[in-house]
């Protein structure tokens, strides 16, 4: 009798649930998911199907494990982040800084955006573009503290494109720990990065360090990126490469190098690149190949 009681309060959980889920549309499914007790939790991943599945994964930020790993069984997580790709938040602040009487302001304007828009869509990606902002001319430990807090906030797309940005704190990106693309180009004084800069982004996709002018890299500066798919280094002043540089790059797909002032390449630069699709090294100074 108790089995059976167990049974049809199950099933009937499972109904109100998938119901919930089927009549709703992301992201404003119910995030309960996590009242339930873990027995519960379990039946009801093992029971749903793959769309509805999907659906709580994109919409319940305290799911258990067992939905993690039923998403894994079942291939759904690639789907599941494609789509909460394509329905990102876009937060536009370019060239926006002008607009307000001093920097202050100006953060404050963009952290009360980022509330906002948490609040209103507590389950979606974010992308904040601050290009073209001139946050070169503000302190290095203000600009630290900007972009650490709006950290609280599920950013995965970064602009800071055309912000004359000339240095670079070495801990600037620590707590973006979601960021899966950055674009620091047409920062045209910016001629060194810390080796440790980007050692943090451990879910980075893409990087952009195009029309710049940097003149080298440190060996060790791309060691912790290991989903890097694609790496932007062109227009920049390079004259040599470290030969290691790109060891722990093993899902790199692009590799863009082109009008820079290389001479010469390591004989193993690109050996461990087993995804390499695309790789630019024109108008170089190369007079030979490895």
């Amino acid at each position: 009798m108790k089995c059976t009681k167990s049974l049809i309060i199950t099933i009937a959980i499972l109904a109100c649930f998938n119901q919930a889920l089927l009549g709703m549309t992301p992201p404003g499914l119910p995030g309960d998911f996590a009242q339930f007790p873990l027995e519960m939790q379990q039946k009801i991943v093992y029971q749903l199907s793959d769309g509805n599945l999907a659906s709580l994964a994109q919409t319940s930020k305290q799911a258990s494990q067992f939905l993690e790993d039923e998403l894994a069984q079942r291939q759904l997580q690639a789907a599941i982040e494609l789509s909460l790709w394509l329905s990102r938040r876009k937060i536009d602040f370019r060239r926006q800084i002008s607009n307000y009487p001093d920097f202050a302001q100006f953060k404050e304007a963009v952290l009360n955006r980022l509330r906002e828009t948490a609040q209103e869509h507590p389950e979606q990606w974010i992308c904040l573009d601050l290009s073209r902002n001139n946050l070169g001319s503000i302190p290095s430990e203000d600009l630290r503290s900007f972009l650490q807090s709006i950290a609280a906030y599920n950013i995965v797309e970064l602009h800071l494109s055309g912000n004359q940005l000339t240095t670079l704190p070495e801990n600037i990106f620590n707590k973006l720990h979601n960021l899966q693309k950055l674009w620091l180009s047409y920062n045209r004084q910016l001629t060194t990065l810390p080796e440790n800069i980007f050692n943090k982004l451990h879910k980075l996709q893409r990087l952009d360090l195009d029309n710049n002018r940097l003149s080298s890299l440190p060996e060790n500066i791309f060691n912790k990126l290991h989903k890097l798919q694609m790496l932007s280094l062109h227009y920049n002043q390079l004259t040599t490469l470290p030969e290691y540089i790109y060891n722990t790059l093993p899902k790199l797909q692009t590799l863009y190098l082109y009008i820079n002032q290389l001479s010469s390449l390591p004989e193993n630069i690109f050996n461990n690149l087993s995804k390499l699709e695309r790789l630019d090294l024109d108008y170089n100074q190369l007079s030979s190949l490895p």
